[in-house]
């Protein structure tokens, strides 16, 4: 019999009523089963892959494991830390530098539109706008 439970899960199509019931009362047994479909095991094959993408995108900013720890004092926390603010500190300066540079660009080009668009004459430009 296709139902639409059956359709959704093949793998129940050879529990018995019982076997079915069991699952719905018993949670290890129900945690058993579902942790061994396939879909679940991609679902986790996938989430472990993408925190493992997580860390390596987040290691160049990692606290050191034995700041965490606290084997080392306030000072000794500073140094080992400064050296990375610093990285971080130059890589923000220069994404700001490049956005500013891009903005004055902008400004330019905007500017030399408007230019170009003033030359022409208003029956020049209408059909443009018109697509």
């Amino acid at each position: 019999m296709a139902t639409p439970l059956l359709q959704e899960f093949p793998e129940l199509s050879n529990f018995s009523r019982e076997d079915l019931e069991d699952l719905l009362n018993d949670p290890v047994y129900f945690q058993a089963f579902f942790h061994s479909l396939d879909r679940v095991k991609y679902m986790y094959r996938a989430q472990a892959e993408l925190g493992m993408a997580n860390e390596s995108i987040a290691s160049p900013y990692a606290i050191p494991p034995f700041i965490i720890l606290g084997l080392m004092t306030s000072s000794e926390n500073n140094v080992a830390l400064q050296e990375s603010l610093y990285n971080l500190r130059a890589e923000t300066q220069a994404a700001f530098d490049d956005a500013k540079s891009l903005e004055k660009r902008w400004k330019e080009l905007e500017k030399e539109q408007k230019e170009v668009y003033q030359a022409c004459p208003p029956c020049f430009r209408l059909p443009h706008f018109r697509g």
